[in-house]
């Protein structure tokens, strides 16, 4: 069989058919690039929602445990009370047991002396209150003398502005018309 040569016709034809294809190859290399693209944004865009609903479910996960901790703080807190109350009456009923009799005991005893030396300690405890009070009051009403010459300096000064300003009108009785205000000051402990 004697090999033949090939036309001109088919030559072109190949070369048709290869450009054709080299055609096809870059479209389908645009075309893949372009779905690469896309899928790209699409797993980006889920993977942004997976991160929305994992935070979601974070935050409803962090509320759930800062509920159940404080109800076992609460709990413990509780329990404590309880606890505290119990040894409260225990210690109670041991010092009135332990000390009932002597203190059921005492005032026939010592009787007056007794009586008489915690009415003093009574009377002091109260002449150191009544001086606390005294000196509470006086620094309340050095307060309050101050407050009212503060008052008093800005009633002359609106007095002096209203004048100032009133040179090219008709006097006003606005500032001598002022209301006067009483003001209580209480002393915090």
């Amino acid at each position: 069989e004697e090999r033949r040569r090939p036309t001109r016709r088919e030559l072109d034809e190949k070369e048709r058919v290869i450009s054709a294809l080299k055609m096809a190859e870059t479209e389908w290399r645009k075309e893949r690039k372009n779905l690469r693209e896309e899928v790209k944004k699409l797993r980006q865009k889920m993977q942004e929602k997976e991160e929305a609903k994992a935070k979601q479910n974070e935050w409803e996960w962090v509320v759930e445990q800062m509920c159940l901790e404080r109800a076992v703080r609460e709990e413990a807190v509780e329990r404590w009370k309880q606890l505290y109350f119990a040894i409260k009456t225990e210690l109670d009923d041991l010092i009135h047991t332990t000390y009932g009799e002597t203190l059921r005991q005492k005032p026939h005893e010592g009787g007056a002396k007794n009586t008489v030396q915690e009415l003093r300690k009574e009377v002091k405890v109260r002449e150191e209150t009544i001086e606390t009070l005294k000196g509470r009051i006086a620094l309340m009403e050095k307060q309050r003398h101050g407050k009212e010459r503060e008052i008093d300096l800005l009633r002359q000064s609106l007095r002096i502005l209203g004048s100032s300003s009133g040179k090219n009108k008709a006097p006003s009785s606005a500032p001598k018309n002022l209301p006067t205000f009483k003001t209580k000051f209480i002393a915090c402990k």
